[in-house]
Parts: C-alpha cells; structure tokens; sequence
C-alpha cells in the first residue's frame, strides 16, 4: 500500500508519466492478485488439512466402540481403515497397519510450505 501511495505521489509530482505511472500500477495490482491467491490457496490447503485432522481424530475416538456394536460392514470399513493386506490365517486377522506418524508426516511438509510461503521476506 505505501509502494501505491509512493507511485501515486511520483505521478502527481511529475517524476512520472502517465504510460509510466500506469505501467507500474499494473504490475502492483498483478503483484497483489498473486499475493490473495496464495492466501486463498494456503486457506484452502490449511482448512482441507485441518479437515483430515478432525476426521482422524474422530475415527481414533469412536473407532472401538463403532466396531463392537457395528455390523459386518460397519467392521469391514473400520478394518480397511487401519490397513492393508488384511489377510485372514488359522481364524486370525492379520493387517498391515499403516504407522499414525506417517498421517502426519504426510501433510507436515504442506503445513511448512504454508508457514514459509506467508514469512515476511527477510532482509
């Protein structure tokens, strides 16, 4: 704002020309487009993220309970959850379960790029 203010200021003082002064209105109008876009998009990425939190953690809390009272299904969903490779053996369920962390890890470097793409530049 103050660099639209200075521009402004230089044209109305005759430093600049009109095409000049247009020129750079502009570029600070596209500059700040891409500027909300990315807000918009980081807004996007942060509420789908925070979305896939809340659904995890709700399955965590009532993943139990909805198994022992579910029907086939309810439990067969709840299974594939978990894992993969769900393998039944000599009456026993064998899954590849898949590790919490890697949840996680998964959106962590999302939630960096997010922090570092809105860090004020460093001088």
């Amino acid at each position: 704002m103050k660099e639209q203010d200075a521009l402004f200021e230089m044209h109305i003082d005759g430093e600049i020309d009109s095409s000049e002064y247009i020129k750079r209105k502009e570029k600070f109008t596209e500059a700040k487009q891409k500027i909300e876009q990315l807000i918009a998009d980081n807004n996007y990425r942060f509420d789908a993220w925070l979305n896939n939190a809340k659904n995890l953690f709700s399955f965590a809390e009532t993943a139990e309970k909805r198994f022992e009272s579910g029907n086939l299904f309810v439990k067969r969903e709840i299974l594939a959850s978990l894992g993969s490779n769900l393998i039944l053996l000599d009456r026993k369920l064998n899954i590849q379960l898949q590790e919490p962390p890697s949840v996680f890890t998964k959106y962590s470097s999302e939630l960096k790029a997010l922090r570092n793409r809105l860090e004020p530049i460093q001088d």
